[in-house]
Parts: structure tokens; sequence; C-alpha cells
């Protein structure tokens, strides 16, 4: 069996205008990030009437082993009971849209006004990103710890 690897780049950008001017697919998503004993990251997702459950294992910055599998809502309150209590739910909007052959993800959150992050993931490390025209890219910040989601979790950043 392989490894599944999640190979991720994330972007702090200005809030585009809405409607983006392509085709997307948006959808309200609870999250909330459990206690693991192992030190790794393990989260539940609500997301559309479905519920997730999520194991990250750190391998770098851009590089991570994520094992995902869908669960029933039972499961996901039994595992609410985990929830670590340094972090709050997150709350996002997800906009899913293709650009140039490439899938992207754009966050908004309630607490931030001007700014949201534009993630995608890659086949490879090296794969070129084409960020789409209609986004301002404020900064990379795949390898800043303080704009991961469980970062977030427990602090959001201010606006830049």
């Amino acid at each position: 069996m392989s490894v599944p690897y999640e190979i991720e780049r994330k972007y702090l950008i200005k809030m585009p205008e809405f409607p983006l001017p392509v085709e997307t697919q948006a959808a309200s998503i609870e999250q909330a990030y459990l206690v693991n004993p192992d030190g790794n990251s393990e989260r539940v997702r609500a997301r559309a009437g479905k519920y997730y459950h999520t194991l990250k294992v750190h391998i770098s910055n851009v590089v991570r082993e994520e094992y995902e599998r869908e669960i029933t809502r039972e499961e996901y309150d039994a595992l609410l009971k985990r929830r670590d209590p340094n972090c709050t739910f997150i709350r996002k909007v997800r906009h899913v849209f293709q650009y140039d052959g490439q899938t992207f993800e754009l966050d908004v959150f309630p607490f931030w006004k001007r700014q949201a992050f534009l993630e995608i993931e890659l086949p490879t490390e090296n794969t070129p990103v084409i960020i789409p025209d209609f986004i301002e890219v404020i900064r990379e910040v795949t390898e800043d710890a303080a704009y991961a989601n469980h970062a977030l979790a427990i602090m959001a950043p201010s606006e830049d």
C-alpha cells in the first residue's frame, strides 16, 4: 500500500471580489482539532452534510502523510469528545475552482475581512504553480506555522 502524501502550497491573498470570474463550488466547513498523543495533527470536519476524520503526519513544511476517511455523524460526535481545549472551531467557506489546469481552494474566514487563503495540492514539490490573474498574493505562507489551520484554531494572526 502506498503512503498517501499531501503536497500543498498555501498563499495569503487579498480578499478577491466575489463572484470570482471562474466557476466555483462553495461549501461551508467546520473543523475541530483533536488531542493526539503522538503529536500528529488530527481533526474532524463537517462539510456539506458529510463528516470526515483526518490524521496528518508532518514530513516537511510542504509534504505530509494524510489519512482521511468519511465517518458517520455519531463517530464525529464521539471524536469531538477529544477536541483540543486550546483550540476553537475553525469555520470557513471554501471556494474550489479550476485555473490553467490546476485545482485551487480559496478559504474565506469570518475573522478576516481583507485577506484569505489560496491553497493548491500538487503532484510533486517541484510542480510550478500558476497563480490566477484575478488573485493578488500578499505572500506565500506554506512554511509559516502561524498560518496553519491548527494555529488559526488557537489564535488567528491579525490581518496584514
